[in-house]
């Protein structure tokens, strides 16, 4: 996936697939918040991003950054490998 990939899920999540963000909604491998996870038609089937397969959460982030480019992980790309 580039540059999220490579750098936005150990930023992120340290890689793990069924992380929990504990001041937020976000989950999952690229921390996404319910809100984005819903929005997106990759995600159909699974209530949040932390439920889905590492496949499903990969294809989810590869919509969302098609839609948004980077912008939803800006925020953390100090933490970018």
């Amino acid at each position: 996936m580039g540059e999220v990939d490579d750098g936005a899920v150990g930023g992120e999540s340290g890689d793990d697939y069924r992380a929990q963000n504990p001041r937020s909604s976000a989950s999952g491998a690229y921390q996404m918040i319910d809100s984005t996870w819903r929005g997106l038609s990759a995600s159909k089937g699974y209530p949040r991003a932390k439920h889905a397969p590492k496949s499903v959460q990969d294809a989810a982030a590869r919509e969302l950054l098609r839609e948004q480019g980077t912008t939803p992980w800006n925020p953390s790309k100090h933490c970018w490998g």
